[in-house]
């Protein structure tokens, strides 16, 4: 029974991972162009998904992803903005994410805090946190963002 719960938890795990590229993938498909705000019948409203920098992406690719996923809209939006902060902003979280070694549950947690940072802030907070995100605790590793 251990072997098919441990074989169950790395499927799970792989699953979030590959949902959570799937969001990058989805965003990127669905980026609304720089100066595209006249062309609301095409996008919808552009929304700011995640921190300064990060492209935004259509309101309507926000509803699909999140129906698609059996999530409700606002638990899309936030789902794809971190999956967007994670991949823009904190690359070394997510190198780390890529490999195995930090869940995406960890560096959710990590991009909803930088979200509101500026890059030069998330870019220390991901130097300095990327290395132990898969290996210190939730509390820990809110601490060490905060």
């Amino acid at each position: 029974m251990l072997a098919v719960a441990r074989a169950a938890h790395v499927s799970v795990r792989s699953g979030e991972l590959a949902m959570f590229s799937a969001a990058v993938e989805w965003c990127a498909i669905h980026e609304v162009p720089a100066g595209a705000g006249d062309y609301h019948w095409v996008y919808g409203n552009e929304g700011p998904l995640a921190g300064e920098g990060v492209p935004g992406v259509g309101e309507y690719a926000v509803a699909e992803f999140a129906a698609a996923t059996g999530m409700s809209t606002d638990a899309g939006r936030r789902f794809l903005g971190a999956a967007l902060e994670v991949s823009w902003r904190l690359p070394k979280l997510w190198e780390g994410v890529q490999a195995g070694t930090v869940p995406v549950w960890r560096a959710r947690m990590v991009a909803e805090q930088t979200i509101t940072l500026t890059p030069e802030a998330a870019a220390f907070v991901d130097r300095h946190v990327a290395a132990v995100a898969g290996k210190v605790g939730p509390t820990q590793l809110e601490r060490l963002v905060l």
